[in-house]
This record gives structure tokens, C-alpha cells and sequence, in this order.
């Protein structure tokens, strides 16, 4: 049995920009109650479950075009956390959008969930960007993508192999 994950929300355009939501990993929930449903019978079902992971983003987020032209004035910021993701709206336009960009990163780096920026290249960018004070330090939408990605599977990997 295959669990692939995909939990993070398709959509946020109900959190407004400069926000931070925290949804839940429900796929991580899916995962752990099937580990537990068949150690609680006696059974070995751990060799039998296995867990695919789609990364940080949504699992149509492949089906999005990468061309820079337009698209929304904003993008995400993504930390995953042992039950949730943090997900952090962030403007890529206007006056004071990379401070606005810091000032998230800063949530999430503040927040008890952050291992430091030694865990990942991707917490070693947050890290950068909530301590940075220039525009350039602040990324773009594929940097936040990236570093999300990046302390995602670092994350999950680790978990992994808590796990079993």
C-alpha cells in the first residue's frame, strides 16, 4: 500500500496577503493511523505501507506553467512542521513587499517548529531572508519554492526514518 502525500491546500486565496495559515498534514495523519491500525492487530504492516511524497507544494502544482509573465502578485512561503505546514502569503509587488517578505520569514523562523538554519539549505534561506536587509535577500517565488522543497524532503525524510 502506497500512501502519496498531498496535503498541502490547492488554493489560499482566502488568507490574505501578509498572512500566515497552518494546515494541517493530513496525509501524515493517513500514514501513522495505518502504521498504528495494524501494530494495534499484531500484524507487521510497517514492510507493507510505503510513503510517496509530492514535496511542498500542491500535487497539480507540476500542471502550473513556469513562465515569470504575470501571474498573482504574490506567492507563498512553505514550512512543514510535524503535523502542518506553515504557509505564509507574501506580495511580490509594491512598495513594501520585501519587508513584507522578511517579516514572514521571521514568523516561521520564530516559531517552535523551525529547526535552525543548519537543517536545510531551505531553513538556511529562511533564516537569511527574515535576518536579510536587502530586496535581493528576499527571493522570489521559485526561491521560496525551492527552500520549501528543500527543508520539506529533508523533513519527511527524517521522519521516515523515525519512523520505521
Amino acid at each position: 500500500m502506497v500512501v502519496l502525500a498531498g496535503s498541502v491546500p490547492r488554493v489560499v486565496t482566502d488568507l490574505a496577503v501578509g498572512e500566515m495559515t497552518e494546515p494541517h498534514r493530513f496525509d501524515w495523519d493517513i500514514w501513522h493511523m495505518m502504521l498504528h491500525a495494524g501494530a494495534s492487530a499484531g500484524e507487521a504492516v510497517v514492510p507493507l505501507v510505503t510513503y510517496g511524497d509530492y514535496g511542498a507544494q500542491h500535487t497539480r502544482g507540476a500542471d502550473q506553467s513556469t513562465d515569470r509573465r504575470g501571474g498573482q502578485p504574490w506567492g507563498l512561503l512553505r514550512y512543514t512542521t510535524e503535523r502542518t505546514f506553515l504557509l505564509a502569503k507574501a506580495a511580490t509587488v509594491g512598495e513594501e513587499w520585501a519587508a513584507g517578505i522578511r517579516s514572514l520569514a521571521r514568523q516561521i523562523v520564530e516559531t517552535q517548529d523551525y529547526r535552525g538554519a543548519r537543517f536545510s539549505d531551505g531553513d538556511c534561506w529562511l533564516d537569511r531572508c527574515a535576518r536579510g536587509t536587502s530586496k535581493a535577500a528576499t527571493g522570489d517565488a521559485e526561491a521560496w519554492l525551492q527552500a520549501g522543497h528543500s527543508q520539506h524532503m529533508t523533513y519527511v525524510v527524517g521522519q521516515l526514518r523515525e519512523a520505521g
